[in-house]
């Protein structure tokens, strides 16, 4: 019971400040990320503690145009680590369930393909390319 409160509250974090991202890297290297960006530290930690990832410092900064507060970057990455919590979180999202479920069949996907080395370069630049559009068009 804990669990699917903690995922349900996750979910809400994950549609309000969190973004799925397919990094690019090497031309088809593709790696899948959850990545959630907030003011208050007990928080990155609390997701650390829940779901693993990593968490990075961002001191204030300021410039000429604009302040940015000091906050804390948690993020997750990879198919085998972020692919269970995708599927945990997936009943809960409501914004970003699109998102979270082009990145469900990219874990597959990579899964999939790693022990026999047979990948899908077409199906992985047609994930690749749906999350960007579908991130470009959250807002609206």
């Amino acid at each position: 019971m804990r669990m699917r409160i903690d995922n349900a509250y996750m979910a809400g974090i994950v549609d309000g400040e969190g973004f799925f991202v397919i990094y690019k890297q090497q031309g088809s290297f593709l790696l899948p990320i959850l990545s959630i960006f907030n003011t208050c530290k007990r928080l990155s930690i609390w997701m650390e503690s829940k779901y693993g990832g990593n968490i990075q410092h961002h001191p204030e900064r300021s410039d000429s145009t604009r302040v940015r507060k000091e906050g804390w970057m948690w993020w997750l990455s990879g198919e085998k680590r972020l692919h269970p919590v995708v599927s945990d979180l997936l009943p809960y999202l409501i914004i970003k369930e699109k998102q979270a479920l082009v990145i469900h069949k990219l874990c597959l996907l990579l899964e999939q393909s790693r022990p026999q080395h047979k990948f899908d370069p077409e199906g992985q630049e047609s994930l690749y390319k749906q999350i960007r559009v579908l991130n470009r068009g959250v807002s609206r």
